[in-house]
């Protein structure tokens, strides 16, 4: 049974979390709205996942989370904050969130998505537990133990100090005085084995292991480890070597030999990532992680590639410092005006955006953070211009896991560019419908409500905009529409309104005047006319959902 402890200092909040959560095999452990009444709750019980808001008073999420982290490193988290809240989430990812989710896109589907992932790692671990404690049990050669010592080490499952201790105490032989390391990571790894069988994969991954083997076969010494699916670590020791060039060079030359091999022999791309030589196991474990930087450049440049701590050290680094302080971002404003205008210039800005992430590489989990904002940008003009529930397949989280899941940034700007041109269809042929449905004053009225609805406009406004006489605006807005020229503004308003409560972002008495109104009561008494009910009592209808 997998215990999950909720953490939102709103009880109401606090309830309706408790209320989403249904999956076998987990219970709510416990409920506070007070994080260190949580963190006495994890010091005394196992928990095995914090399900936490970010914001709350003394003890914000990211402070829960680290003390939390502090008692038991292994606890999976889910963050759940508002958009307004970026930079909690931010620090969040820092302190180990797994996963996070935005308070206006929280239900039932996107909470048991996160919580299925923290539960998918949980079963991880324990197998990978059971599975080393199985191990332990068998008499193991020494080859065997020196690759299991090198991948806990690597895993961070273990520390220098000890796996050196273990090497002494075993008599295991490593040559670590002048050796270098590889990590290979299979491109698109999900995608090539999702089609295989059991049997399929096991023969797959043999055949790799081979080629790779084969390659480095003429090394002195050698390790080939498995660090995770898809990710591979090569150790080479060049015994008696003292030249740091010729172990560079012989090192680059696996890395280009294993690219290639690979490619050739089994029509897959790899990304291989190489750092300077190293010299001891803390060496080693910093050159791992040297390497695993340096295939975060895969996201930037492309895959199937050889990235070079070496070349980065030398010259690629200095570029990118000399260009990390300036900032490239989308007016928001301006592009959704595009967007709704079906203005096909929201291309161009795009990707100048995706262009300025790949000159300044920035980091990968900031990029995924902007891209909810890019996300949330097109939700937004949907709802405006109410086009509709967008089609399964371009839902949130249904987009969110397939960009979860690119491997390149250009890869991420393709979906946003599909998912923006899908919109920009709909909102040209409703433009188009607008036309032949309406006069050409009134389509232009009505346009003109939607963009300056959150302004103090009037018909007077409107018609001086469209220089026509506002007398022969209201005749014919009425003749088109149906009603006049404030009953149809103070519908739109309240449409606005209406989403704004449920996003659960604004209090009530901050959203009145972002849709237009200059006075809290009238807003009140308008809005009770048309939905039949008061703005609170929506608020606690959308909060029972």
């Amino acid at each position: 049974m997998i215990n999950i402890v909720i953490v939102d200092d709103d009880v109401l909040a606090l309830t309706k979390l408790k209320s989403l959560i249904n999956l076998k095999n987990t219970k709510v452990s416990g409920e506070y709205t007070q994080p260190e009444d949580a963190l006495s709750h994890i010091r005394k019980h196992r928990t095995d996942i914090l399900l936490t808001d970010m914001r709350m008073p003394k003890i914000d999420g990211i402070e829960l989370i680290r003390q939390a982290r502090e008692i038991n490193p292994a606890i999976q988290v889910v963050a759940i904050s508002s958009y307004k809240d970026f930079d909690y989430v931010k620090e969040s990812f820092k302190e180990g969130s797994l996963d996070y989710i935005l308070k206006h896109m929280l239900n039932e589907e996107t909470l048991t998505h996160a919580l299925l992932q923290a539960c998918e790692k949980i079963r991880e671990r324990q197998s990978e537990e059971n599975r080393q404690d199985s191990l332990e049990i068998l008499k193991e050669s020494r080859g065997a133990l020196r690759s299991k010592i090198f991948t806990q080490l690597l895993r961070g499952e273990m520390g220098a100090k000890e796996a050196a201790d273990k090497f002494r105490r075993h008599g295991i032989p490593f040559d670590l005085s002048s050796a270098s390391i590889l990590v290979c990571e299979i491109d698109d790894y999900q995608k090539v084995t999702e089609r295989f069988g059991e049997e399929d994969k096991r023969i797959f991954l043999n055949a790799l292991w081979d080629i790779m083997d084969k390659v480095i076969q003429k090394a002195p010494e050698k390790e080939i480890l498995s660090i995770q699916e898809g990710r591979y670590a090569i150790l080479l020791s060049f015994t008696d070597v003292k030249s740091q060039l010729y172990i560079l060079s012989r090192t680059q030359e696996y890395a280009k030999r294993l690219n290639e091999n690979i490619r050739k022999m089994m029509n897959i791309q790899v990304s291989v990532g190489m750092d300077n030589s190293c010299s001891s196991m803390e060496d080693l474990v910093r050159s791992y992680h040297k390497c695993l930087k340096m295939l975060e450049n895969k996201f930037f440049e492309g895959k199937g590639q050889v990235y070079s701590g070496y070349e980065q050290n030398t010259g690629a680094a200095r570029k990118l410092s000399g260009n990390t302080g300036g900032s490239v971002g989308i007016d928001r404003e301006q592009f959704v005006k595009k967007l709704t205008e079906a203005d096909e210039s929201y291309r161009e800005d795009l990707n100048i955006l995706f262009e300025h992430y790949k000159e300044i590489k920035l980091p990968i989990r900031i990029v995924e953070l902007s891209i909810v904002e890019l996300l949330n940008l097109g939700y937004s003009v949907i709802k405006e211009r109410q086009l509709g529930e967008p089609a399964p397949d371009k839902s949130f989280p249904v987009l969110y896991q397939k960009i979860k899941k690119t491997e390149t940034v250009d890869e991420i700007r393709e979906i946003l560019m599909d998912f923006y041109g899908g919109i920009v269809m709909q909102t040209a042929r409703q433009s188009q419908e607008l036309d032949e449905n309406y006069s050409k004053y009134t389509a232009k009225a009505v346009r003109y409500i939607h963009q300056h609805y959150m302004e103090p406009i009037s018909q007077q406004d409107v018609a001086g905009e469209l220089g026509i006489h506002y007398a022969y605006l209201s005749k014919i807005f009425r003749e088109d529409t149906g009603c006049n020229f404030t009953e149809y503004l103070n519908r739109i308003r309240i449409e606005k309104a209406k989403q704004l409560i449920a996003a659960q972002e604004y209090k009530i008495k901050e959203i009145y005047s972002m849709v237009g109104y200059n006075q809290y009561n009238y807003f009140f008494k308008v809005f009770k006319q048309q939905t039949g009910c008061t703005p609170s009592d929506y608020e606690e209808q959308i909060l029972k959902k």
